[in-house]
C-alpha cells in the first residue's frame, strides 16, 4: 500500500508539470519560426499555428520534452498551416508510441482558425458528391507503428489526440516544417482499373452493371460533382499523334432518365488532377454526352463511365472519333501535301490537279472531292461512291531513282467494301512496280474507321518498309525500280476515302532505331523482327523470313524458364500478335526454332506502366 501511494503521488506531479509547461510555451495563431521557437507542443484546448516556411523547421510533440508520457483523458485538436500557398505542412515522426486505446487522427485541410464545436473535420468531411468539402481524412494511428512522413496537399494538417482514462505511453515527437504539396499521377492507379481499350473510329457496346465503385481509389482526381456512390468502368485510349478527339457516350435507356456520366482524364502529367478532368456540358438531349478535345496531344487518356447513384446502371455505346491524321506529321519541305480542303465538292481530282493526278488505262472515272467524311477538317478524296465499275487513279511521284522517301496518307474503307494501293516503278504502259496491298471484303481490322498508311523506300539499298494504323509494322522487302507513281485502285465492289497525302524525302528509312520512329524501338532483320520493344500490352513478331516453314515460337524469362510456346505449322507474312497480360516487367528471350533451321533469338523488354 505504501508503494502504491508513492507511485500515485509521482504521477500527479508529472501531470501538473505538463500543464504548466504547455500553458507557458504556446499561444494561438503564433507564427512558428525555427529561429525563434525551436519547438512547440499541443495544448489541452484546440490550437492553430502558422509555420513560416522561409524560417525552416522545428519540432511538434504531444507535450514538452521527449520520451515522456502524455496525459490521460485528453481530447483536443491542433491545426498547423503553411504560410506559403505553394507549400503544405509536413511532419516526419521521429518517435511514436501510443497505448492501444489511445489514438492520433489526422486530416488534410485548409483552416484559418482553431477547430470549433460546429466545424470539426469529422463534421466537414462528409464526401458530399455535389461539392468539395475541403477536408481529406488521412488516417488514425495508435500503438508503436509510426505514421512516417505526412504532408498536406491543401496546406494544413489538423491533428486530434484522444487518450482514455488509464494507461499512457511515450507519445509522439516529430520534425515539422514546409514541403512541396504532393502531386498525384493518376495514370499509375487508373491503368490497374482499365476495363478495356478504345480505338479510333470504333464504337463499343457495354454496360456498367459489372463495374465497381472505385471512387476512393481516385484520390485527388475526384472533382466536385463526381458521384461517389455509383459504379464506374474505366476505358483507356492511346492517342498516337496529335489530332482532334471526340468521345461520345450514348445510353440505351429507352424512356428512362439519364443514369450515367462521362469523365475524361486528358493528360498523364504529375499534376494531371489539376484542371485536367473533362466532363460534358449539360446536354438537353438526355442520354447523350459528348466531349471534344481540340488538338489533343499524343498520350494516354482515361474515360470513366460512371453511374450517378448506386442503382444507376445502364447499357450504353461509347466511341471516339479521331480527326487530324497525317496532316500533323507532314514536314514543311515535303514534295507534296494535300488535304483536299481547297477544292469544289463533287469535282474529279484529275481535272482539278492534272499536274499530279491522272486516271489509268480504261478507267475514265476520276476520284471526287467529298465531304461525306474526312480525317481532319471537312473534305477528303472519295473513290467509287456508287461502287460501279473499276476506278484507277495515279499520283505522280516524279520518277525518283535514288535517295530515301516517305509517302503517307489516311484511309477510310466502309464496312463490306474493298480497296487497293501500290507503288509503281514504270509508266502506264509498264505499270507493275515493286509491291501493292489489297484490302479485301470483310477485312474488318481496317474497315469502318480512319487509319494511316506509311511507306518508306530506300532506293539506294533497294528496300521498302510498310506501316499501317499508327506505325504498326506490316511488311518489309526489296524495291528495285524507280519511284514513278502511287496508285489507288477500286474494284467494282470497292469504295474508300483518302486524306492528308504527304510525300517527301527523308534522311533514312527506319530499319533501326531512329528519331523517325517515335513510338517504339524496332530492329529489322531478314528473319525475325520484334516490335514494339520495350513493349507494354502486346508484342508483334514478324517471322516472314521463315514464310512457308513450320516453327516453334518460344519465349523464356531472364532465368531461362519457358513462359510461352506456340507451334506454327506454316509461317505467313502476317506478324504474330502476343498479349503480354500475364508477363511481368523484365527481360525475355524470343526464340524461333524449326527442323533444319538455325535458331534465331531476340531480346524483348516488357515495361508496363503500373
Amino acid at each position: 500500500m505504501k508503494r502504491l501511494l508513492v507511485l500515485l503521488c509521482f504521477s500527479f506531479m508529472t501531470v501538473g508539470l505538463a500543464f504548466a509547461g504547455q500553458t507557458e510555451e504556446i499561444s494561438h495563431n503564433k507564427p512558428f519560426s525555427s529561429k525563434k521557437d525551436a519547438s512547440f507542443t499541443t495544448a489541452k484546448g484546440n490550437s492553430h499555428y502558422t509555420v513560416q516556411c522561409k524560417d525552416g523547421w522545428g519540432f511538434f510533440s504531444d507535450r514538452p520534452g521527449n520520451h515522456k508520457p502524455y496525459v490521460n483523458s485528453s481530447d483536443y485538436y491542433t491545426t498547423i498551416c503553411s504560410d506559403d500557398a505553394k507549400k503544405g505542412v509536413s511532419i516526419t515522426f521521429q518517435q511514436f508510441n501510443l497505448e492501444k486505446f489511445d489514438k492520433l487522427s489526422v486530416w488534410d485541410e485548409s483552416r484559418s482558425a482553431p477547430v470549433g464545436a460546429t466545424n470539426t473535420p469529422e463534421l466537414l468531411n462528409v464526401n458530399d458528391p455535389k461539392k468539395d468539402d475541403g477536408v481529406d481524412y488521412i488516417g488514425s494511428y495508435t500503438g508503436p507503428s509510426s505514421p512516417g512522413t505526412l504532408t498536406s496537399k491543401r496546406g494544413c494538417l489538423t491533428f486530434r489526440f484522444q487518450s482514455d482514462v488509464s494507461v499512457v505511453s511515450t507519445g509522439w515527437y516529430g520534425k515539422i516544417g514546409c514541403a512541396n504539396k504532393p502531386t498525384t499521377n493518376p495514370c499509375t492507379s487508373f491503368s490497374k482499373l482499365v476495363d478495356s481499350d478504345l480505338k479510333c473510329g470504333v464504337t463499343i457496346t457495354d454496360d456498367n452493371f459489372r463495374g465497381k465503385n472505385n471512387y476512393d481509389t481516385y484520390g485527388t482526381c475526384t472533382m466536385p460533382g463526381w458521384p461517389s456512390t455509383g459504379r464506374e468502368i474505366i476505358y483507356r485510349f492511346v492517342n498516337h499523334k496529335a489530332s482532334d478527339l471526340t468521345f461520345t457516350l450514348k445510353e440505351d435507356n429507352g424512356s428512362q432518365p439519364k443514369l450515367l456520366n462521362m469523365f475524361i482524364l486528358n493528360n498523364c502529367s504529375p499534376d494531371a488532377c489539376t484542371d485536367a478532368i473533362l466532363r460534358p456540358a449539360e446536354n438537353p438531349n438526355q442520354g447523350v454526352e459528348s466531349i471534344t478535345i481540340s488538338d489533343a496531344p499524343a498520350g494516354t487518356y482515361y474515360v470513366v463511365v460512371d453511374g450517378n447513384q448506386t442503382y444507376a446502371h445502364n447499357s450504353f455505346t461509347l466511341g471516339v472519333e479521331c480527326a487530324g491524321g497525317s496532316a500533323a506529321s507532314c514536314p514543311d519541305n515535303a514534295h507534296y501535301f494535300e488535304s483536299f480542303e481547297g477544292y469544289r465538292l463533287g469535282k474529279g481530282i484529275t481535272t482539278l490537279d492534272s499536274d499530279h493526278w491522272s486516271t489509268v488505262g480504261n478507267s475514265s472515272r476520276s476520284a471526287e472531292i467529298s465531304n461525306d467524311r474526312a480525317s481532319n477538317y471537312k473534305q477528303s478524296l472519295e473513290f467509287n461512291r456508287f461502287e460501279g465499275n473499276t476506278q484507277d487513279v495515279n499520283l505522280d511521284l516524279g520518277k525518283k531513282f535514288k535517295g530515301s522517301y516517305r509517302v503517307s496518307w489516311d484511309m477510310y474503307i466502309p464496312p463490306m467494301s474493298a480497296a487497293h494501293f501500290g507503288l509503281f516503278g514504270g509508266d502506264n504502259s509498264d505499270p507493275w512496280g515493286s509491291f501493292g496491298y489489297t484490302f479485301r471484303m470483310l477485312a474488318t481490322k481496317y474497315q469502318g474507321r480512319w487509319f494511316d498508311v506509311e511507306i518508306f523506300v530506300d532506293m539506294d539499298k533497294n528496300r521498302y518498309i510498310l506501316y499501317m494504323d499508327n506505325r504498326h509494322y506490316v511488311e518489309t522487302g526489296s524495291y528495285y525500280l524507280n519511284l514513278h507513281h502511287l496508285n489507288f485502285y477500286s474494284p467494282p465492289a470497292g469504295h474508300f476515302y483518302v486524306d492528308n497525302i504527304c510525300y517527301g524525302a527523308v534522311g533514312s528509312i527506319p530499319n533501326a532505331v531512329s528519331s523517325d520512329d517515335r513510338l517504339a524501338e524496332r530492329q529489322f532483320t531478314e528473319d525475325l523482327t520484334v516490335f514494339p520493344n520495350p513493349a507494354t500490352e502486346e508484342v508483334l513478331i514478324d517471322m516472314s523470313g521463315y514464310e512457308g516453314k513450320a516453327v516453334d515460337l518460344v519465349i523464356q524469362n531472364s532465368m531461362a524458364v519457358e513462359v510461352y510456346r506456340q507451334h506454327i505449322p506454316e509461317v505467313n507474312k502476317e506478324a504474330q500478335r502476343i498479349s503480354l497480360e500475364s508477363f511481368n516487367n523484365g527481360l525475355y528471350i524470343i526464340n524461333v526454332k524449326g527442323k533444319g533451321l538455325r535458331t534465331k533469338a531476340k531480346k524483348l523488354i516488357v515495361s508496363k506502366l503500373y
